[in-house]
This record gives structure tokens, C-alpha cells and sequence, in this order.
């Protein structure tokens, strides 16, 4: 039966959407506002209600913070791409071929992401230190002498593609769910080459997932601390860690949060732009 009522399943819509923008308001954009007025103000104070100034965003670039942001971002948007080019292939084979084994993986994955990521770098520090449970038996039974790799800034790489590709994997597992099974078989039928399925099918049509899985992990990395600590053993001092420095040890909240302002002006914008790209009202059945 057909709707001659469009204006009222609208606003149906914004009703039924009101409690949770409600709750997003006071969970999400009411402490970030908070944050917000706080990098305006006095550096190394307290109080919110004061005269504004820009010297906390001054101090970010005159003392070199504005490093740690860079880090942070490069750092994450080779781990980012690292986690597609390698999780993109199992996404596939997951979605196209081994159909049957597919959730098999699913639970091996899903076990690792029930243990905190502290604890799985915790582990990873073990076992990659001199003499330690990977290190040391090498030496020990082979004779190998194999320097660490820790304290190294490509081990964060690692540490973040370790704990945020399976996210990569989800999302682009559901992309190329997406892709009709006919449609590749057709293709090939009329002669498109393996290469051709690939940038003609497969990715345009599971860019949503893709789009989506590329903003989690590249987010997710960009907020990450846990590496940079473990692994590299600081010899790289991320953003988060400059924040969490900010709060807690200096107590210069002012310089903490703008920090934050500017971490999260960055990633909002990287999204935005992404999400741009994609039609989000095709893939949620909207009708323009």
C-alpha cells in the first residue's frame, strides 16, 4: 500500500530519533563542548568562565606538540592501509570462498579482541624483548642472535595493525557481502579479466565497508597509546600520550584539551570527507 503521508513518517522519524539524540547531546557533545571551552582558556588553570585566549594552541605549535599529532597521524595511516591490503584478501575469501570456515575465523578473531589491548601489548613486549619467550628460546636452542625489534617506531605500526585490522576485516567483509555473486559471474562470462572484477566490481560496489572499516581502524589508531608505550618504549611520543600527560601529570588541562580539539577536528574531518564519498542513503534504503 502505498504512503500518501511522507511529512508524517518524517516526523515519526525525528520522534523516534529524539531519545537518542537526546543521549548523544549529553554523552557526547556536551563533554566535548566542555572540552572545547576549556582550550581557550588560561594555561595551567582550572576554571572554565574566564577571559578567552589562544595561548594553549600556541604552545602546541611553538614547543613542538603539533609533532605528536603528525606521528599519530602517519603512523595510523600506514597501519590503516597495512590492515587493508592484508585483511582484504581474507575479507574476501571469507565472503566468496570458504564460505563454511568463515565463521571459524570469525570466533579466533573475536577471542583476541575479548583480552584488553594493554594486556595483548603486554605480551607482545614479552615475548619480542632480548631473552624473552620468542627471543630467548632462539637463542637458546639455535644460536640465533636476532636484535629486538622494540624501541622501534615501525613496531607501533605493528602494535596498531595487531589491535584494529580485525575491524578492517569486519567492515570489509560486509562490503564485499554486498557484492552480488551474478554480477562477478556475468562479468567473467563476457571476458573481464581477474584485475578488471576487482576495480570494476568488487571494490566500487563494497566501497561502503570499505569507506567504513578504513575511518574505524584509521580512528581507533589515532587515539592509541598502548603501542607507542609497550613497543616502542617512547622513543615516539604519540598524541594521546601527550594528551594523557597533559591531564594527568602536568595538570595543564587547558593544554590537554586543546590537544583534543585539534585531534578531533582533524579525524571529524577525515571522516566527513570520506563518508562524502560513499551514498549512505542508498545503503540504508533511503529514497531522495
Amino acid at each position: 500500500m502505498k504512503n500518501n503521508h511522507p511529512v508524517d513518517d518524517r516526523k515519526a522519524g525525528y520522534l523516534s530519533a529524539a531519545p537518542l539524540g537526546i543521549l548523544l547531546l549529553l554523552l557526547f557533545v556536551a563533554p566535548m563542548l566542555v572540552v572545547f571551552g576549556f582550550s581557550f582558556t588560561e594555561p595551567n588553570t582550572f576554571r572554565i568562565l574566564q577571559n578567552p585566549s589562544f595561548k594553549n594552541y600556541q604552545e602546541i605549535f611553538q614547543y613542538g606538540y603539533y609533532q605528536s599529532l603528525l606521528w599519530s597521524f602517519g603512523l595510523s595511516l600506514i597501519a590503516t592501509a597495512i590492515s587493508f591490503a592484508l585483511m582484504y584478501p581474507i575479507a574476501f575469501g571469507m565472503a566468496k570462498i570458504f564460505k563454511r570456515f568463515a565463521l571459524i575465523i570469525t570466533v579466533i578473531i573475536v577471542i583476541m579482541l575479548f583480552v584488553a589491548e594493554d594486556t595483548r601489548m603486554f605480551g607482545w613486549d614479552l615475548s619480542l624483548m632480548r631473552g624473552g619467550m620468542l627471543m630467548g628460546p632462539l637463542q637458546e636452542w639455535f644460536g640465533l642472535t636476532i636484535p629486538t625489534p622494540l624501541n622501534h617506531t615501525w613496531i607501533i605500526v605493528f602494535g596498531l595493525f595487531y589491535s584494529y585490522s580485525p575491524f578492517m576485516l569486519y567492515c570489509t567483509l560486509y562490503g564485499l557481502s554486498m557484492v552480488p555473486d551474478e554480477i562477478r559471474a556475468a562479468a567473467r562470462d563476457l571476458g573481464a579479466s581477474r584485475a578488471r572484477v576487482l576495480f570494476e566490481i568488487d571494490l566500487p560496489l563494497a566501497m561502503p565497508g570499505i569507506v567504513v572499516g578504513w575511518l574505524l581502524t584509521f580512528a581507533l589508531s589515532v587515539g592509541a597509546i598502548a603501542s607507542a608505550k609497550l613497543l616502542a618504549r617512547q622513543s615516539v611520543i604519540v598524541a594521546a600520550q601527550e594528551i594523557e600527560t597533559a591531564f594527568n601529570y602536568s595538570q595543564n588541562w587547558p593544554l590537554g584539551a586543546a590537544l583534543v580539539v585539534l585531534l578531533v577536528i582533524v579525524v571529524a574531518s577525515v571522516a566527513f570527507y570520506a563518508l562524502g564519498k560513499i551514498d549512505l542513503d542508498g545503503i540504508l534504503g533511503v529514497k531522495k
